[in-house]
């Protein structure tokens, strides 16, 4: 314990970073809301989808910071909480990742629509969701008891980075 804290001195910061990363984020969803509000009937589809990304990384950060704030206080983090933050952190990289695939296709300003590759960029982040939480999940909760070795971590991170490659490819 040291000063009432619990923390390891390497994680204080990311309290105080998920802290404020959650306020400013909260302000950035109140700014862009009033915006949209202001704006309505110009709103396009993939704004909504902006706005969207907003509030999940409010959320993720809310969660990442009452994650340390619990271990701070001295409280085991239950491990349905370490699940739950990977999760929505994976949802958060996927959806980006999309996103920036359908706006690199033109969807919302030049094109209104996919078409038929609408559902090869959702599969595409659904495979890459799928793979990246298994990898995070595993890393966050059983890799402390039981290490990888380094081809097991090579082998862990191969689904992730062919994904990756074929987000940037496309």
């Amino acid at each position: 314990e040291n000063l009432g804290s619990y923390l390891e001195a390497k994680d204080y910061p990311l309290l105080i970073f998920y802290g404020v990363s959650s306020g400013v984020y909260a302000l950035l969803a109140l700014i862009w809301l009033i915006i949209c509000g202001i704006h309505w009937r110009d709103i396009l589809q993939i704004q909504l989808w902006i706005g969207g990304m907003i509030a999940l990384t409010m959320i993720e950060m809310s969660v990442f910071c009452s994650k340390y704030q619990s271990v701070n206080n001295g409280k085991v983090v239950p491990d349905s909480m370490v699940i739950f933050a990977e999760l929505l952190q994976t949802f958060k990289h996927a959806l980006s990742r999309v996103l920036i695939l359908i706006i690199c296709m033109g969807y919302g300003i030049v094109k209104p629509r996919l078409g038929s590759t609408k559902h090869l960029v959702f599969a595409l982040g659904l495979a890459y969701c799928l793979f990246v939480s298994i990898d995070g999940i595993y890393t966050q909760l059983y890799s402390q008891k039981n290490p990888l070795t380094s081809r097991q971590r090579l082998y862990a991170h191969i689904p992730r980075a062919v994904i990756n490659a074929i987000l940037i490819w496309w």
